[in-house]
């Protein structure tokens, strides 16, 4: 239905909005100034500097806030990314998938024109709907969770031949006019156009109203209030193709839910460090660098020592003393001291010199900083990421706490963007071909909710394998955690995986040393062909290689059978082996008694 005059008017000419925006954009501000960072020069600068920073040294004036503005640094920022880049590990997790292989396909669809088809490899500009989600839907989901998602056809003229071409868009809160769960949402676009009012040109952004049944453009068209509601694509599938993806569920406002983001609890910290670094870098200012002090004895040639001159009949001060009546003094030329006066006090000898500064505090806010950001990590189990990538660090984390974290951001990106996405999608695509709810819905993939991740790096693993080792761990353990460590080290190279996962799931000794094993062996404890099969393993692996170079795919069985089978040539030759030893010293024992005899 055609938005009215007085809903365009209220929400779009008067500016208003719905209850819960103020308090959605503060936050939205809050959170992008983090992981997003604070530029300065922006067209239009993150406000949350002015309410973290500027407001928190109220007795300064205007130039020295305008000096931090002009020389902060988004080091809260590099953190953040950490993070980001973490949990995009959550679609390479080994057991997340989006499958096909349960979905309807009617036979009337275009094998080129399927879901899959589409989904995974043809969707404008990201070419799939995972690209879209670590590009786009990911952080800005994390730094708005009050936004909202819509998808929207990418060209709005579709021929009566060819299928609709769906794409999300990421709407942030500040953008939102207007929204109704599951009726409607306005919302101000990043498409310009241009008007003329009184023969000049303007420029501005196209509103976009979207219901159950039909998506209109608005265009301001003059200064009057005169608005022109264009009518672009009509909806067959009687549902809103918006939604808020959410995120931690914070309060309702006008029975509205507003929400936190997942990362949360990294926002204190975040603030703390980010306000401290600020005042570091006054710090540094005043501490790091060197104060000259000098002795001022010439007057300034243009105020003769008085500190003011005359201009336009008033007494003004002197731009060249600055109003001290004393020349200035240049670091780069010499000093000149006047001769000392009757009645005056000694010059100072050397008549200039340095000030001593403490650095300490520097060093205690340098430190404090990092302990913020560490913290903020912390809260959400990440804490690891500080200095993860220094190894011989022994790094202390709760695994459990961790994976249930990232477990639960899996969930909610799947079940809460990734699917409704791919709903929205599939029935902008084939409502017409498959018009029942239910049957279309089949033709849906299934998404899985991984539980297995890998976020954490090789260097803790391998602290992690040492420690098991000290301590004499069960042997399944250590080799799981040493499996766990290849799969980080190597992990763009299949064959050295292979080799390395054939030689632990076929070495029946594989967490012993060969001190270890030979005394096994020597006491009678092992059998001779797993000695053998333990100590040549790494030999046999590579043999089989050459002679077969689909080893490494090969089963389990089917590779066990063919080292066993080495194993057993092996023994065979040094019985050989020995046999002829034994042969050659008993021919020398009789060739020793014979010559005696002789």
């Amino acid at each position: 239905m055609q938005p009215t005059k007085d809903f365009i008017e209220y929400y779009i000419a008067g500016r208003n909005s719905y209850t819960a925006k103020k308090e959605a954009v503060f936050y939205q501000h809050k959170t992008t100034f983090h992981f997003e960072g604070y530029d300065v020069d922006a067209d239009k600068p993150n406000p949350y500097f002015k309410f973290l920073i500027d407001r928190s040294r109220p007795g300064e004036n205007e130039e020295i806030k305008a000096y931090r503005r002009s020389i902060y640094k988004s080091v809260t920022k590099s953190p953040c990314d950490k993070v980001v880049n973490s949990l995009k590990k959550i679609v390479k997790a080994p057991d997340f998938k989006i499958d096909y292989k349960e979905s309807y396909v009617p036979a009337i669809v275009n094998e080129e024109e399927t879901l899959e088809e589409y989904c995974e490899e043809y969707l404008p500009i990201y070419r799939s709907v995972i690209n879209w989600f670590l590009q786009v839907g990911l952080n800005s989901n994390l730094t708005d969770p009050n936004g909202a998602i819509v998808v929207l056809p990418y060209n709005y003229e579709v021929k009566p031949n060819e299928y609709v071409k769906p794409l999300p868009y990421y709407i942030s809160s500040e953008n939102i006019c207007h929204y109704k769960e599951g009726e409607h949402i306005l919302y101000k676009s990043d498409k310009v156009y241009e008007y003329y009012n009184k023969g000049r040109k303007y420029t501005d952004n196209i509103f976009i109203y979207i219901d159950k049944e039909e998506i209109y453009e608005i265009k301001k068209i003059d200064f009057d209030g005169q608005y022109e509601v264009k009518l672009v694509y009509k909806l067959n599938f009687n549902k809103l193709p918006a939604f808020r993806p959410g995120g931690m569920h914070w309060k309702m406002i006008d029975n509205l839910p507003l929400y936190k983001s997942l990362i949360d609890g990294m926002l204190p910290y975040l603030d703390i460090a980010a306000r401290e670094w600020s005042d570091l870098e006054a710090e540094v200012v005043q501490h790091m660098y060197s104060t000259m002090w000098y002795y001022a004895s010439q007057d300034c040639t243009d105020c003769k020592g008085l500190g003011k001159i005359s201009r336009a009949g008033k007494q003004v001060v002197c731009g060249t003393c600055d109003g001290s009546g004393k020349m200035k003094f240049s670091p780069y030329h010499s000093i000149k001291v006047n001769p000392q006066q009757f009645g005056e006090n000694p010059i100072p000898t050397p008549p200039a010199g340095y000030i001593q500064k403490s650095t300490e505090i520097v060093k205690v806010q340098d430190e404090r900083i990092k302990s913020h950001i560490k913290n903020a990590l912390g809260a959400i189990h990440m804490d690891f990421l500080v200095n993860a990538d220094q190894s011989g660090i022994a790094k202390a984390y709760d695994r459990d706490e961790l994976n249930n974290w990232v477990y639960g951001c899996a969930y909610h990106f799947v079940w809460n963007i990734i699917k409704p996405v791919y709903e929205l999608i599939n029935d902008y695509r084939y409502y017409f071909i498959v018009p029942d709810t239910y049957t279309r819905d089949e033709m849906l993939p299934f998404v899985s909710v991984p539980s297995k991740f890998e976020l954490i790096t090789a260097n803790i693993i391998g602290d992690q394998v040492k420690q098991a080792r000290d301590a004499q761990m069960d042997s399944t353990i250590i080799n799981e955690l040493e499996w766990e460590y290849a799969r980080k080290a190597f992990n763009n190279d299949k064959i050295v995986l292979g080799k390395m996962y054939a030689e632990k799931v076929h070495d029946p000794f594989s967490t012993l040393n060969a001190e270890a094993i030979s005394n096994l062996y020597l006491t009678g404890e092992i059998p001779q062909i797993d000695f053998v099969l333990s100590t040549y393993i790494t030999s046999f692996i590579e043999r089989a290689i050459v002679e077969n170079e689909d080893f490494l795919e090969l089963g389990y069985s089917e590779q066990n059978a063919i080292l066993v089978k080495y194993s057993t040539e092996k023994i065979a030759q040094k019985s050989t082996s020995n046999a002829i030893k034994t042969e050659i010293k008993t021919e020398d024992i009789n060739v020793n008694k014979d010559t005696e005899n002789v």
